[in-house]
This record gives C-alpha cells, structure tokens and sequence, in this order.
C-alpha cells in the first residue's frame, strides 16, 4: 500500500491566479486530484465554472483546454502531517540532534544551520545546491532557513519519498521540477521570504546577490549585467516586490528593446537598471 494513502484523504489542492494568491479547489475536485497522485496518474481532466482543465501532476499546472492557460497548482497539507513512518521520524531527529547538540539547548525543534550540513553530507550534494531549497519549497516552511517537524513530513510526503536513500533518489526530480516555467516562479517567490533573516520585510543586497545567480544565473543571460548594476549602483535592500518582479523582468527579450519606461509598469530600479544597460551597450 502506497505509504501516503492513510494521509490523502485529508489534503486540499489549490491553483494560483495572476494576483499570486492560492485559491482552494472543491472538496471533490481536491480528492480526485488526490486520488490521481496517490496511484500515481500523471495527469486528469477536471471541470470548474464551465470549464474543463488538464491536471498535470509532474508539471504541477492546470491548462484550460479551450485557452490553453497554464496555472501552478500545489497541495495544501493539514496543519500537522504524520510522518509517513519510523524511518522518517528518525532521521528528522539524527539531524536534529546536529543542532542540539550544537547549541547545547534542547528545547529546539527545528531543522536548522548545522542540520542542513549533515543532511546535504547524507545526500551527496553541495549546502548551496537549489535542491535544499528544493526540499525547503516542499516543506512550505514558514521560517527563515528552518524547517520545522511537521515542515519535514510535509516535504516527506510531497516528495513521496520515506527513507533517506528515496530521497537521495528523489534529487533529479527535484532539479527537474524547477525547471518548469510555473513551478519555478512559485519556488523563486518563496525562495525569498525562506532565505531572508526573521523578522526582517526586505533581504540584504549580498545574500539577494547570491541567491539570484544561483537561481537566474542558469537560464536570464542578463544576470551578471543585473547583479553588478544592483552591487555597484544600486545598493540597497531589496523589497518583496523587487524580488518578485524581477522574475517577471526576465522574461522579457534580453535585448530590452521593447522596454519602455514611459510606461511605469515596473519599480523604478527596473528603469534604472535599463537606463545604465543601454548605456553600457
């Protein structure tokens, strides 16, 4: 028996609108899509407001048959997952022990700092890999760089994984999966509030630096260009809104051409970052 069953029938299914927000599927549609990850069907047909739409369950999108319009899509846990099993539970204690044993106080309970070193020495990868990140996304953690014991079976069950080598094993899924335009944007946007300091609103310019070449670096070719405009122009913190909408930036042609600043659509550091790009051209 497939080890998330007991815990399916619990979940809530959502899909994102062009606003950001996450708006909750109906009961039934919720359980159907469920239904279809817990037997593992990679896609369904569902029907809302008239309309009918493609469940993608790898890519993690709905796409309206008639528009083609693709949304992301994400399971919303109970507020206290089980842990899928023992083993599980276990290893969340191995690593938290990492930390208490660290800090010499017990009352932590959260993965945190040295845990994610041990853990990423279990996987085989790099501190710095998306894939932690990756694990973090899952876990919906609501805490800078900590995830809590409900946080871990929750990124446990997303992840359908129940032991240390799934996990270990689950890892090019994880790349893969970011590499989905609609999953990426709901895993950059919640990369920042997961990697800023609590109970800071705006994420210091050096660590935005260095997490938007770990992120962008790969596929925006103006990354380098943006990230030195930011360090030596710029220079300040950078708002919610900034990180947001530079992933929207970068869709854009690499040329910027067809930016018009005229139109004050975008922060102004957008503005000025194309003012002193095409200078530098």
């Amino acid at each position: 028996i497939f080890f998330r069953f007991s815990w399916a029938m619990a979940a809530v299914w959502a899909w994102q609108d062009e606003r950001g927000d996450w708006n909750e599927y109906d009961h039934a549609t919720s359980q159907a899509i469920e239904a279809a990850l817990v037997t593992r069907k990679p896609k369904l047909s569902i029907r809302a407001n008239r309309y009918t739409y493609t469940v993608d369950l790898r890519a993690m999108k709905q796409v309206n048959d008639n528009t083609k319009q693709s949304r992301p899509i994400r399971q919303i846990c109970p507020s206290k997952p089980k842990m899928p099993n023992k083993e599980v539970e276990q290893l969340f204690e191995k690593y938290l022990n990492v930390v208490v044993t660290e800090v010499g106080d017990k009352t932590i309970d959260s993965l945190q700092g040295s845990a994610f070193e041990a853990l990423c020495e279990d996987l085989g990868i790099d501190v710095e890999d998306p894939v932690l990140l990756v694990l973090a996304w899952k876990s919906q953690a609501k805490h800078s760089f900590s995830i809590s014991r409900d946080e871990w079976a929750r990124a446990m069950i997303a992840l359908h994984v129940d032991s240390l080598k799934k996990l270990k094993a689950a890892i090019p899924a994880m790349r893969a999966e970011i590499t989905d335009k609609d999953a990426f944007k709901d895993f950059y946007f919640f990369v920042f509030d997961f990697v800023k300091e609590d109970p800071a609103t705006v994420l210091g310019n050096d660590t935005a630096l260095a997490y938007w070449q770990l992120l962008l670096g790969p596929q925006w070719p103006l990354t380098n260009s943006w990230c030195t405009f930011i360090s030596e122009v710029y220079k300040k913190a950078i708002t919610r809104d900034v990180w947001k909408q530079l992933y929207y930036f970068s869709q854009l042609p690499t040329s910027l051409e067809s930016y018009d600043i005229d139109e004050g659509a975008w922060p102004s550091v957008m503005d000025d970052f194309v003012d002193w790009f095409r200078e530098k051209k």
